[in-house]
C-alpha cells in the first residue's frame, strides 16, 4: 500500500497519468494557470490534478481509501505534525469513521476531509492537538489557503476555519446577499502574506486579506471593473489578474508587486486583441495574443523575455504556455520548438510536428509526446542558454 501511495504522489508531480476526476470548484483550465494549482491542494502547479480523495500539503499526504465507492479508512504519510499520521482507534480515526468522507482538501499545513452528502468534515494537522479534533458542520464548499480553509456554509455564509486554533471567523467582505461562485488566493508559504478574491455569481468580485499579497484592490482597478462582469481570475504570489466578459484585462497587487501592473503597451494589445492563454509564475504573468507571447513582472521569474528568447519565440507558429514556480515554458507543435525563461533558460528543437506536452511541477517539467511517451526532462539545475 505504501508503495502505491508514493507512486501516486510522484505520478502527480512529474507524470502524464490521468487520474480519477475530482469535484472541481475552480475550472482546471484556470487552476493550472495560477502559481498555486487551486483545486483541492496547495503549492502544486501540475497539468494533472490529484483525485478528489487525495490531499498533499507541504510535509504530508492523506488519501481516502474506498472499496467500490464505500469509505474504508484514511491513509496518511509524512510528517505527523502536518497530519501525516492517524492512529487506529484515536479520536480522529473515530471521527473519520463516523463522517465517512469522500473528499479531501489540503492547506499548507493541514487536511480537511468532507462528506458532501452529510455536509460534515474534520480537520487535522499542524497545531491541532491530538484527541481534540472536532466535527465541522454545514460545509457546502472548501477553498484551502496556506494555514486555513475558506468554507462556504450551506446557508451561503463564508467563514475562515483555522485548524491550529479551531476558530471559525466570518469574512466581513462577504454579505448575506453575495452568492459565491468560486474563491481564489495569492500568497506565499506558511507565515507569509495571503489575499483572497471571491468571484460572485453576479460577475462582481470581493477582495480581502493582506495588502502586500493583493488584498486591497487599487482605485484604478476598482474603477476599471465598475461596470464589468469578471470571467476569469489568475494569481501570482502578490497580485491578481482578471479578465472580463468584455475582454478587458485588469491587474492589481501589493505595493512591491511587479506583476500587479500591466505595462501600457501590453495592456493596449490585450484590450484590443485579447488573449488565447494566460499563465502565472510566482511573480510574473505571461499571455499569448495573436500567437505572440508577452510577459511582465519580476525578471527572475519570467517577467522579462530577453532578445535571444524573443527571437526564438517569434519562430513559433502556434505557441502554448505552461509554467513552473518561477519560469515559463512555451512549446509549438508545428515546429517542435520549446523555450523556457525565468529562473531557467532553455531553447530546444525536438523536430517538426512533434506533439509536445509539458507536465510541470513547482521546479521542473517533463516533455512528452501526444501518446504520453517521455521525450525530455527540464530540471531546476538546467540552465542551457
Amino acid at each position: 500500500m505504501k508503495k502505491s501511495i508514493i507512486a501516486l504522489l510522484l505520478a502527480n508531480v512529474l507524470s502524464p497519468v490521468v487520474m480519477a476526476a475530482q469535484p472541481m470548484l475552480i475550472p482546471q483550465s484556470e487552476a493550472n494557470n495560477s502559481w498555486f494549482n487551486q483545486t483541492n491542494n496547495y503549492r502544486f502547479n501540475n497539468s494533472e490534478p490529484l483525485p478528489g480523495t487525495a490531499g498533499i500539503n507541504l510535509a504530508a499526504g492523506a488519501f481516502i481509501i474506498q472499496d467500490k465507492g464505500e469509505y474504508q479508512n484514511v491513509m496518511a504519510f509524512g510528517n505527523p505534525q502536518f497530519g501525516g499520521e492517524i492512529e487506529a482507534g484515536s479520536t480522529l480515526d473515530e471521527l473519520l469513521t463516523f463522517i465517512k468522507p469522500s473528499q479531501m482538501y489540503a492547506s499548507g499545513s493541514a487536511f480537511l476531509a468532507v462528506n458532501p452528502t452529510s455536509k460534515n468534515g474534520v480537520a487535522w494537522g499542524n497545531g491541532v492537538t491530538r484527541g481534540e479534533e472536532k466535527s465541522i458542520e454545514n460545509i457546502q464548499s472548501v477553498y484551502p489557503g496556506t494555514e486555513s480553509f475558506m468554507i462556504v456554509k450551506t446557508d451561503g455564509s463564508l467563514i475562515e476555519y483555522t485548524p491550529s486554533t479551531g476558530t471559525e471567523s466570518s469574512i466581513d467582505a462577504i454579505t448575506s446577499s453575495d452568492i459565491i461562485r468560486s474563491i481564489y488566493h495569492s500568497g506565499g508559504t506558511i507565515g507569509e502574506s495571503i489575499a483572497w478574491v471571491a468571484l460572485l455569481e453576479s460577475g462582481k468580485i470581493k477582495v480581502w486579506g493582506d495588502g502586500a499579497a493583493g488584498g486591497t484592490i487599487s482605485k484604478e482597478a476598482k474603477k476599471a471593473l465598475k461596470n464589468e462582469v469578471v470571467q476569469s481570475i489568475y494569481a501570482t504570489k502578490d497580485a491578481f489578474l482578471v479578465k472580463t466578459q468584455s475582454n478587458k484585462y485588469v491587474a492589481w497587487g501589493g505595493d512591491n508587486s511587479e506583476s500587479g501592473t500591466i505595462p501600457s503597451d501590453i495592456s493596449s494589445i490585450l484590450n484590443s486583441s485579447g488573449s488565447s492563454s494566460i499563465q502565472a509564475t510566482e511573480k510574473a504573468f505571461a499571455v499569448i495574443s495573436n500567437s505572440t507571447i508577452y510577459a511582465w513582472g519580476d525578471d527572475a521569474c519570467g517577467g522579462k523575455i530577453n532578445s535571444s528568447t524573443s527571437d526564438f519565440l517569434s519562430n513559433m507558429k502556434s505557441p502554448q504556455l505552461s509554467a513552473t514556480r518561477c519560469s515559463f515554458i512555451a512549446t509549438d507543435v508545428s515546429t517542435g520548438k520549446l523555450a523556457q525563461w525565468g529562473n531557467l533558460h532553455t531553447k530546444k528543437t525536438y523536430g517538426e510536428n512533434t506533439r509536445l506536452v509539458t507536465r510541470t511541477s513547482n521546479e521542473g517539467a517533463l516533455v512528452l509526446d501526444s501518446d504520453g511517451n517521455y521525450i525530455d526532462a527540464l530540471q531546476s539545475a538546467e540552465t542551457v542558454t
